[in-house]
């Protein structure tokens, strides 16, 4: 069993020059702003080692962590409207050329903030992640938020928009889907490349 807790910061990355060359199976965690990606990955490590801010747009490199078998890569979020044209488009480089490029990403946790509908940037996402050939999990993230009887709706809305991929329901709050996940990143981690 890998012991998430001994995850540490490798760097930031601004421009895929600066991604690390570490030779070890990645796992991306990606979504819009503010659906808690860097919450997420404090939940799976039980530690505070990505930053988080309730201020969407923080993250505004790729953040990488690694411990001896893995790394995680803490993604800028998509569809937040309130920094320039030019850092959008800076970001949207960045991302791109991570998709392209990363030969060692094995697997994208995609996190869907659960009292969202899916959207136009959504769909746009799910067919960029596609047209780069990208294995991902889907993680419904925020269900505390939502009314227990609203869920199975909520969950139905999710297999009909993406009816081929795996999913989880998570609340990083309640600290519930953490096992969940962790049990796909490791199921991932075991197949042959």
């Amino acid at each position: 069993m890998i012991d998430f807790s001994r995850m540490r910061f490798v760097r930031s990355a601004m421009e895929p020059v600066h991604f690390p060359n570490l030779q070890k199976p990645e796992f991306a965690f990606s979504g819009r702003s503010n659906v808690g990606k860097s919450s997420l990955i404090n939940m799976i490590c039980k530690s505070t080692i990505a930053r988080v801010s309730k201020t969407p747009g923080r993250t505004q490199a790729i953040n990488f962590f690694e411990i001896q078998e893995l790394v995680f890569a803490d993604l800028p979020g998509y569809g937040f409207a309130k920094v320039s044209k030019a850092l959008r488009q800076q970001w949207k480089s960045l991302i791109e050329n991570y998709l392209e490029q990363r030969k060692e990403l094995r697997l994208i946790v995609w996190i869907i903030d659960a009292r969202r509908e899916i959207d136009e940037p959504d769909l746009m996402y799910y067919d960029w992640l596609k047209y780069y050939r990208r294995k991902l999990f889907l993680v419904l993230n925020k269900i505390d938020k939502i009314p227990k009887n609203e869920l199975q709706k909520v969950t139905s809305r999710i297999i009909k928009a993406f009816p081929d991929e795996q999913f989880s329901l998570c609340s990083v709050l309640k600290h519930s889907g953490r096992d969940q996940l962790a049990a796909a990143i490791l199921d991932e981690l075991k197949k042959p490349q």
